[in-house]
């Protein structure tokens, strides 16, 4: 799942895209939402939630769940990869804004997944 290809409109448009102050803002802003999240827990980021706590900050409804599980078989995910897809969308959400994780997030937390497999074989961790 690799990046879409641009209109004409698209590339000559003169709308100005994000900053890199203005993403590095985001990304600060993310962080301390995290921190501020996992106040009394032995982790501060997404990234180190550990595997029981996963339900609680990574909350899935219904629709998102079902999705995941269409997902999982789909796609023959590991427990382990299932894990770190739940933590890339939480960061996502968090990204956008969102309390919630949300389809959209998962999605692109996926596509990720099957980018480090295309380029470099699941290497990366």
């Amino acid at each position: 799942m690799e990046a879409s290809p641009l209109s004409f409109e698209d590339i000559n448009s003169t709308t100005s895209n994000e900053s890199s102050a203005d993403i590095r803002k985001r990304v600060m802003h993310c962080h301390e939402l995290q921190k501020e999240r996992f106040k009394g827990e032995s982790f501060s980021y997404n990234s180190k939630i550990s595997t029981d706590k996963l339900e609680k900050y990574c909350f899935l409804g219904s629709r998102e769940k079902s999705y995941m599980e269409n997902m999982f078989d789909k796609l023959g995910l590991t427990a382990r990869t299932y894990h770190k897809i739940l933590k890339v969308a939480r960061t996502i959400a968090d990204l956008d804004g969102c309390e919630n994780i949300k389809t959209k997030h998962l999605n692109e937390a996926i596509c990720y997944r099957s980018i480090n497999e295309k380029f470099w074989g699941g290497a990366v961790s």
